[in-house]
């Protein structure tokens, strides 16, 4: 549930977008060990999405999603790594 209102502030779906929001709904997910919460903080963090972007901090959330089952995030770690 947390992490829906992340992609809901993210999207401004159902709400006005607010990225502060999002990151903050993400946060609270990932914590808990959501690995699609974590997988989006990856995303936001190398995209630049209402933050600033930060290359390293994508990694580690990729990495932590990637060890929590996402294969997704698995993806995106390949795709930023030498």
């Amino acid at each position: 549930m947390l992490r829906l209102l992340g992609y809901f502030y993210q999207k401004g779906e159902h709400v006005i977008a607010d990225p502060k929001a999002a990151i903050q709904w993400y946060l609270a997910a990932a914590d808990q060990g959501n690995a699609a919460a974590q997988n989006n903080l990856g995303l936001v963090y190398q995209l630049g999405a209402g933050v600033p972007q930060d290359l390293d901090k994508a990694i580690y959330w990729y990495e932590q999603a990637s060890a929590n089952g996402s294969a997704s995030a698995a993806r995106n770690l390949e795709k930023l790594l030498p």
